[in-house]
């Protein structure tokens, strides 16, 4: 379970969350998270722009176009890389395995299974400048 900026959570979400960490659940937080779950880990990353100070800045500035364009999709891959990176190691520890690996960064994996039912979705999230 990983918990990104949350400012609140019900009690009883709460306890389940702990219950969960207390028997062997992985419960990963990202440093900007508000909620504190006991035997949660803390990545000590929070989901940003690289470029989130100039942005803020250009919008205070009232610079919206110029703000706009530091907040493109690849602007949101490359904040997504330092999130991943501080979450692949605890998922090593915990061996969680991904559902299938590619040479490529830009593949996205997923996998959606319910009985005997199973998907895998492999999408191209590359980003072509």
């Amino acid at each position: 379970m990983i918990l990104t900026s949350i400012s609140y959570l019900d009690p009883a979400v709460v306890q389940g969350l702990e219950d969960f960490a207390a028997n062997g659940g992985l419960v990963l937080t990202t440093s900007d998270c508000k909620v504190k779950v006991k035997g949660a880990i803390d990545l000590g990353v929070a989901p940003a722009f690289p470029d989130a100070a100039t942005i803020a800045d250009l919008k205070k500035a009232g610079k919206d176009k110029e703000a706009a364009a530091l907040q493109t999709l690849r602007h949101y891959l490359g904040g997504a890389q330092k999130l991943a990176a501080a979450i692949k190691p605890q998922l090593e520890k915990a061996k969680i395995e991904p559902v299938f690996a590619s040479s490529d960064p830009g593949i996205v994996a997923t996998r959606q299974a319910a009985g005997d039912v199973e998907y895998l979705f492999a999408v191209n999230a590359a980003h072509d400048p």
